[in-house]
């Protein structure tokens, strides 16, 4: 077990050791920025915690004494208070997407408003021990914390953020590239600010924005502090470049001061830009790794379709669909797999999917297998908004299709006898009256079929039903179609037929199922049956009522006879 004066120390370790901090870098700023007797023109440790007790110290040993230390400990604490509020409503309104819209709360509430307030509120303190120009006093405060919050703040941001989301500092694959960038701007900046002689306060500038485009995050936000760092300390001995403006050390200062926020100016915005672009390329990395494991495992076809209809992608999965090498697919255009007789639904389909980008539209069309098989696929389409791609899912079919299809059937055929029933009848029947086909039907019935049931059975009956249907079937033309209509009537389409040559086929159906024998047992049965023949006109119904009155008419004048419509 841990002892517990151990954990008291490691909970006071981290809070002492930043206050420690916190008090070094406030006693050095305050020591040696406090130009004209001012205050402080150079504020960095805003960025390293809320250490009031730390800064009231550092005030009334360097600074203005312990008359105003506790104020200014409070201002400062203040100012940093209201910059880690700002910063996190600007982070939870436009990070990480809205590049410019951060950066321009960034830089108008951290840089702009934050050291506004604090510096009015320094006034207000320092008025009361100071004798100098106000005015001046304010720039100098608001000027010195708006450059340290610029300049070290977002390497606090970038540290603090890694470290929050166990993110590694330096990528293995950029550690040297970021070893790099910090050596050779330590190297250029001192190369720069050591001699006073030429103006090269460009290179520095340029080295920073070059490291926004290549060096990881955390590195680029730490060169400007290197340069802050460096630069500061050369120019405030008076030496480099600042040194030939004939200018007092403060006002030198000042001038350094706007270079660091100028610099931090240019490469903020190239640095988050190109963060912003690595996350979504990060992104689309991972996107397209899930898309592809999910596309290579999964039994639809998946495909990416350029605006033509080429394809620049097709999942592993056509092969065993299709028996197609997915490679040899790419860059062909999918025209070619969809069955000729469907091309125009598909296509169709695609430009709805195009008009609206989102939604996914569905086809069901015929595809043509390596070896020219046409089968059933059902194709789902998604638009790519951008370049008018389209991403297709397509899944085999054939198998439902077929159930499909025998469900139709099953649904119009009758299963006793194998012909059409009611429904299907009446729908041919229906589409030959529309079409204005000239021909006849003819209804028909067998005679005293209660008796074959009463006396051998319904099972008996069956089979005379069945033996009944085949005998027809054999009696008719291949164009007639037969159905049975009711419990023992049936009904015929004789289409493109006379009512005289009806009449004949009548006469020889009748016939063919006189001759039919069912055996029952020892017993053959053998049944006739009566028939009505009218012309199929315009009104189905008054057709059919006009061959039933005739088929009334066969029955009472004998049965096993035939009688046309009036």
């Amino acid at each position: 077990m841990i002892p517990s004066r151990f954990l008291a120390a490691r909970s006071i370790a981290g809070p002492a050791g930043m206050a420690l901090l916190y008090f070094a870098t406030a006693a050095t700023t305050v020591h040696f920025s406090r130009f004209s007797g001012g205050v402080a023109m150079i504020w960095g440790p805003l960025t390293i915690a809320l250490c009031a007790f730390a800064s009231f110290v550092a005030t009334g040993f360097f600074g203005f004494g312990w008359r105003v230390a506790a104020q200014l400990a409070l201002v400062n604490v203040g100012e940093a208070l209201m910059a880690a509020i700002m910063l996190k409503r600007i982070f939870d309104a436009y990070w990480p997407g809205d590049t410019l819209e951060w950066l321009a709360g960034y830089y108008l509430g951290i840089g702009l408003a934050v050291p506004m307030i604090s510096g009015l509120a320094a006034l207000a303190v320092t008025g009361m021990v100071l004798e100098i120009d106000p005015g001046s006093n304010f720039v100098h405060w608001m000027i010195g914390h708006a450059v340290g919050l610029l300049t070290f703040l977002p390497f606090t941001i970038s540290l603090s953020y890694a470290v929050h989301n166990g993110q590694p500092l330096l990528p293995d694959n950029r550690r040297l590239v970021a070893v790099l960038a910090v050596v050779a701007m330590t190297v250029l900046t001192a190369v720069v600010f050591s001699q006073p002689n030429r103006p090269l306060m460009l290179f520095p500038v340029l080295m920073v924005v070059a490291a926004a485009v290549w060096a990881p995050c955390v590195v680029t936000t730490f060169l400007p502090c290197v340069l802050a760092l460096i630069g500061g300390m050369l120019t405030m001995r008076g030496e480099g470049p600042v040194a030939m403006m004939h200018l007092d050390l403060g006002d030198r200062m000042q001038f350094f001061e706007i270079y660091i926020a100028v610099t931090v100016l240019f490469a903020l915005p190239v640095q988050f830009e190109q963060e912003r672009r690595r996350r979504q390329m990060r992104e689309l990395a991972e996107s397209e790794a899930r898309y592809r494991l999910l596309s290579d495992h999964v039994s639809d076809i998946i495909m990416h379709l350029d605006a033509d209809g080429v394809i620049r992608y097709v999942s592993p999965s056509i092969l065993y669909v299709s028996g197609y090498d997915p490679a040899g697919l790419v860059g062909t255009n999918v025209s070619e797999l969809i069955h000729p007789d469907h091309l125009q639904r598909v296509h169709e389909a695609g430009l709805r999917a195009r008009n609206a980008p989102g939604t996914p539209i569905s086809v069901e069309h015929l595809a043509l297998t390596k070896l020219g098989e046409p089968r059933w696929f059902e194709t789902h389409f998604r638009a790519v908004p951008e370049d008018g791609a389209l991403i297709c899912a397509t899944r085999d079919i054939s198998q439902r299709k077929r159930l499909e299809a025998d469900l139709s059937i099953a649904a119009m055929t009758d299963p006793l006898t194998g012909l059409s029933n009611r429904r299907a009848f009446f729908d041919l029947a229906e589409r030959t009256v529309a079409s204005g086909v000239i021909g006849c039907i003819v209804v028909f019935d067998i005679d005293y079929f209660k008796a074959v049931n009463d006396r051998f059975g319904h099972g008996a009956g069956d089979m005379v039903l069945a033996s009944v249907a085949q005998a027809a079937r054999r009696a008719l033309r291949q164009t007639d179609h037969i159905a049975r209509i009711g419990g023992e009537e049936f009904a015929v389409i004789l289409p493109e037929t006379r009512i005289d040559h009806a009449e004949k086929i009548c006469v020889r159906l009748c016939k063919e199922i006189s001759r039919s024998a069912v055996p029952v047992g020892s017993i053959i049965v053998r049944v006739t049956v009566s028939a009505g023949i009218a012309v199929l006109d315009g009104d189905l119904s008054d057709t059919l009522s006009r061959a039933d009155a005739a088929l009334y008419r066969a029955k009472s004048a004998g049965r096993d006879r035939t009688a046309v419509a009036a």
